[in-house]
């Protein structure tokens, strides 16, 4: 392959599936998980932190709507409300029976996942902008649930979850916290990465690129669109789950609609489809989105008094509507793809070639 390094060769099929073909890529990998674990953890700040744990979550969320849209090519706006069932559901879980957060968290993925294999099934039927539609009704459904079924979800007061804890150790602040959501985050992503190398996830990319000739090649196209909803919706109830632990708390108005619109943005700008997509997109967005909010919107607002607080509300969707238009048109295939180039470019180097 042209993006190993000089003398690296692939004698197998198992080689050439590997994630992390080489020691220094193995080094370097362990070295960078080792700092990420460490640095925030002994040096951040509680805000920097708190970002950080926000960045993990959504990056898990992010990897469930790649699944269902970047690999199997169906569009979903709903997916907000699939990260809000699993805090319900969670919540549910911890108060009415009482269960530890390492039963709530994987229950509370199942129950998004079978929620989602229901909006799911009118994928056989329907694609596109049809599609778009069905799942964006399975999130305003959400919404008229959670708020009007009181005595499950605790309607417009919302629901308490009690914070993650082993034994007496409760993970009640960011800094404890961290570590938590930093571990789940990495196991998501490593999932991600051997589930999109199977033979499910091959089936996935065929009914993306044309379902016709899936199901010509013996894809059962039915059996595999619900899967791919399936599976989208459980990674958004896991990262939903983590959310109500780390907050201990959850209403509806955490989950607006919006946030499913940032999440097809986050795929966007970081490359649906690809690994580190989610990555780059989570980053870029509420990254760059904090920093507009923090550093630019109070300067605008000395610049403009009249607009007062109303630029500081509206700077991160103008930010976010600028960023789609420009990947959009620029460069679809998202940050993935320059950062592809720029492999390539450090591993040939000085070759021009």
């Amino acid at each position: 392959m042209i993006d190993l390094p000089s003398g690296t060769f692939n004698l197998s099929y198992a080689q050439d599936m590997q994630f992390v073909r080489t020691t220094s890529r193995k080094v370097l990998l362990i070295l960078f998980v080792f700092l990420i674990y460490i640095f925030p953890t002994m040096f951040g700040s509680r805000y920097l932190l708190h970002l950080l744990i926000v960045f993990c979550i959504w990056i898990i969320a992010s990897h469930g709507l790649n699944i269902l849209t970047g690999l199997c090519g169906q569009i979903s706006l709903g997916h907000a409300g699939f990260f809000g069932i699993g805090a319900y559901s969670t919540g549910i879980l911890a108060n009415s029976f009482n269960l530890p957060f390492w039963i709530t968290i994987p229950a509370a993925g199942f129950i998004s996942s079978l929620v989602g294999i229901i909006f799911g099934l009118p994928s056989v039927r329907i694609k596109g902008f049809y599609l778009a539609l069905t799942s964006m009704a399975a999130h305003f459904i959400f919404l008229y649930l959670g708020l009007h079924w009181e005595s499950l979800t605790g309607g417009a007061h919302g629901l308490t979850i009690p914070y993650a804890a082993f034994g007496n150790f409760s993970m009640d602040t960011p800094q404890k916290f961290y570590p938590f959501a930093l571990t789940f985050c990495i196991i998501m992503t490593y999932v991600y990465i051997s589930f999109a190398r199977t033979s499910l996830g091959r089936a996935f990319i065929a009914t993306k690129n044309n379902d016709v000739a899936a199901k010509a090649i013996g894809v059962n196209i039915f059996v595999t669109k619900a899967k791919a909803f399936a599976i989208g919706c459980f990674y958004a109830g896991i990262a939903g789950a983590v959310w109500g632990h780390y907050v201990g708390f959850t209403n509806i108005d955490h989950y607006p609609f919006v946030d499913s619109l940032w999440y097809v943005g986050i795929l966007i700008v970081g490359g649906m489809g690809s690994v580190v997509g989610p990555i780059f997109g989570v980053l870029f967005i509420k990254g760059l989105s904090e920093l507009m909010t923090l550093y630019v919107a109070p300067i605008l607002g000395q610049w403009f008094p009249s607009l007062g607080m109303q630029i500081s509300a509206s700077i991160s969707l103008i930010f976010f509507a600028l960023a789609i238009m420009f990947f959009v048109v620029y460069e679809p295939r998202g940050l993935n793809y320059r950062w592809n180039i720029f492999k390539t470019y450090y591993r040939l180097w000085p070759f021009p070639y």
